[in-house]
């Protein structure tokens, strides 16, 4: 029987009660606070992984670094880098811009069968992996703005290779999770997780044997999904993956949701969480500005409590926000979707709706 799920034997002594909430405790401390003080953002400028060109977020990640701590009416973009960390400071986190990474985001027309430019794609995820060795090594958060969701093959292995037995929770429309085999337009922004699934490594391409599988299907949950191909379908339940999607939020609500997926993944809360979130899993309501839009998807509420109690679980070791794309709609759209992804950021940081302050653990 579960402690976890309020079924306790009587032969579980209170010893073992109070060592399992000393590991729930410790998880908290150990990467809520010593992750959460430090947060460094790294800037992915790369959209190779899919069909559209990106003037993707980090073309605005001086005013996203702002306001992941700042109170949105009090920020403008002239403030000082000086003035920001002094206040950043006093509000216990310390956030480092640090700048994009140089990578090559041409496409060289290359392909292996129907995967375009699959070589370019690896070179700049390994770029990224590496970086976030490093950022993980200084006992920083490492807080990826990124271009597409390809990304999530470097993000993804770099904090796998640093961090023990991490677990993974995509938020999503779309499972991500399609091979040569099933993929319809070849954009490896739909095909991340085929090259970290160790029960996917069949179906990778050649070039990205510096990446070795890192998770499998018990290490990863998907939040979000409603945009999922026949193909993605099949593997996610050959595999076994743990998924939840938009018609499982509508039946149970966000809450049960969140906890159903942490207790299939981390049903002792004490692994860490890397969390990858796309934010076309908001309604286009949301988030227009972004490439695969589908409708019927997050409310801003939904979304920023999802984000809330990701904070609150004192888990989370590292993160990714995707797909936004300032080229996409009106300026009214591409201001509403930074909203967005700004006001997910901050939750994921600890920012409550509570009050204008961040959680205290």
């Amino acid at each position: 029987m579960s402690l976890f799920t309020g079924r306790c034997t009587a032969g579980i002594s209170a010893r073992m009660v109070t060592s399992i909430n000393f590991i729930r405790h410790y998880s908290k401390i150990r990467h809520a606070y010593s992750n959460y003080q430090k947060v460094n953002v790294i800037g992915y400028p790369f959209s190779v992984g899919q069909l559209f060109i990106m003037g993707i977020i980090y073309n605005y990640n001086v005013v996203a670094v702002f306001r992941l701590v700042w109170s949105r009416k009090s920020v403008t973009i002239s403030l000082t880098i000086s003035l920001y960390a002094t206040s950043v400071n006093s509000l216990g986190r310390s956030v480092v811009d640090l700048g994009n990474l140089d990578i090559d985001n041409s496409r060289k027309g290359e392909q292996f069968g129907i995967i375009k430019d699959p070589s370019t794609i690896s070179a700049a995820s390994k770029m990224l992996s590496d970086k976030i060795r490093m950022v993980l090594q200084n006992e920083g958060l490492p807080l990826t703005v990124g271009g597409d969701h390809s990304l999530a093959i470097g993000s993804v292995h770099g904090h796998a290779s640093t961090v023990e037995d991490l677990c993974v929770l995509w938020i999503d429309t779309h499972a991500d999770i399609n091979s040569g085999e099933s993929t319809v337009t070849g954009n490896m922004h739909g095909m991340p997780l085929t090259y970290l699934m160790k029960e996917m490594e069949e179906k990778r391409t050649p070039g990205f044997e510096w990446a070795k599988p890192c998770i499998t299907a018990k290490d990863i949950a998907y939040i979000g999904l409603r945009d999922t191909d026949p193909g993605e379908f099949k593997y996610i339940e050959d595999i076994g993956i743990h998924m939840a999607t938009m018609a499982d939020i509508d039946h149970h609500g966000m809450a049960a949701v969140f906890e159903r997926a942490l207790d299939t993944i981390n049903p002792r809360r004490d692994r860490p969480l890397f969390v990858s979130w796309d934010i076309d899993v908001f309604d286009p309501s949301e988030a227009p500005s972004t490439g695969t839009v589908a409708r019927g998807g997050f409310t801003l509420r939904e979304g920023l409590h999802l984000a809330e109690q990701i904070a609150k679980s004192g888990l989370l070791v590292g993160c990714d926000l995707v797909e936004v794309n300032p080229k996409i709609g009106s300026k009214e759209d591409v201001e509403k979707t930074m909203d967005t992804a700004c006001l997910v950021m901050e939750a994921l940081l600890g920012k409550t709706r509570r009050a204008n302050v961040y959680q205290k653990r």
